[in-house]
């Protein structure tokens, strides 16, 4: 069964100082029970939220073309572009669906009594895409995130984008850039 990753981050003071909780869960209606008042939730948005409605563009799929693309080139880093460039261009045309049923009302239903915000490696040429893609499946984190305003930095060599609830990683490690 697929596994959902999602982290909880509690207390969050006035002088900013973050606790955090990773919790792993085998449905995403488990998260119910780690929640409390006032919790900011930070949902991944890949394979957690959505998937493609096909198994063109998946995890699978990257990881055949990405193995594929490395016996023809065999540069890690001109393979991994190669198939980066194909996942990004599936999904920028692709159809989703939400990963577990009910998914939706879960966060409907989260979002009464806390913050909420999604957290994707993609990179910010799937932005707009992403965002129509999570309105297709009922799915507005922008209702209950900790911040309307978009936010653009550096994290690393890459650029991040925070925008209508969901923060934009572009391959940087999450972590670093959620704090």
């Amino acid at each position: 069964m697929k596994r959902f990753f999602f982290s909880i981050c509690l207390y969050v003071t006035i002088i900013c100082f973050l606790d955090a909780e990773i919790f792993e869960t085998k449905n995403f209606k488990e998260i119910i029970h780690h929640i409390h008042p006032k919790t900011l939730v930070v949902v991944d948005i890949d394979d957690t939220l959505l998937v493609p409605v096909q198994s063109l563009g998946t995890d699978a799929w990257f990881l055949s073309r990405l193995d594929h693309h490395l016996q023809i080139k065999k540069e890690r880093f001109l393979a991994l572009d190669r198939a980066l460039a194909e996942w990004e261009a599936i999904r920028h045309i692709t159809n989703v669906k939400i990963v577990e049923e009910g998914t939706d009302e879960i966060i409907n239903e989260v979002q009464k009594s806390n913050m909420m915000m999604g957290l994707t490696s993609q990179g910010l040429a799937l932005t707009n895409r992403t965002l129509v893609q999570l309105k297709s499946l009922s799915i507005d984190l922008s209702k209950t995130a900790p911040s309307t305003q978009d936010c653009y930095f550096i994290n690393g060599a890459n650029g991040v984008l925070y925008r209508q609830g969901v923060l934009f990683t572009a391959g940087t490690p999450k972590g670093e850039a959620l704090s």
